[in-house]
């Protein structure tokens, strides 16, 4: 995770005029999807959801997998009276996510 930012993907320079964060990345991630041949069931977002499935394999609690990825909590409890994971316990969990090797080509795009 960035600190500056609370994002784990640095893309500051990468905000379009309407304030989105994904757009640029989102068109590269499609032409790097196309050029190593995965059909269109890969989507940018299957990056979020490949990370929440990682999370959730290792056992990680939903409330703090709800705080790194940035996904309200709704219940009285967490959602309303909490003030959330401490950001070295968020670090903790992110650092545990691993994949393999031929997965890491994809960074050549951020």
């Amino acid at each position: 995770m960035i600190p500056e930012t609370g994002y784990l993907i640095d893309i500051r320079n990468g905000v379009n005029k309407y304030g989105e964060r994904s757009a640029g990345i989102s068109k590269k991630f499609g032409r790097l999807k196309s050029e190593l041949n995965y059909d269109s069931s890969k989507v940018f977002h299957s990056f979020r959801k490949s990370f929440i499935d990682k999370l959730k394999q290792m056992q990680c609690p939903e409330q703090i997998a709800a705080d790194i990825v940035g996904h309200e909590i709704d219940t009285m409890t967490y959602g309303l009276y909490a003030s959330g994971t401490p950001v070295e316990q968020l670090f903790m969990w992110v650092d545990r996510v691993e994949y393999k090797a031929s997965v890491t080509r994809v960074s050549s795009i951020l």
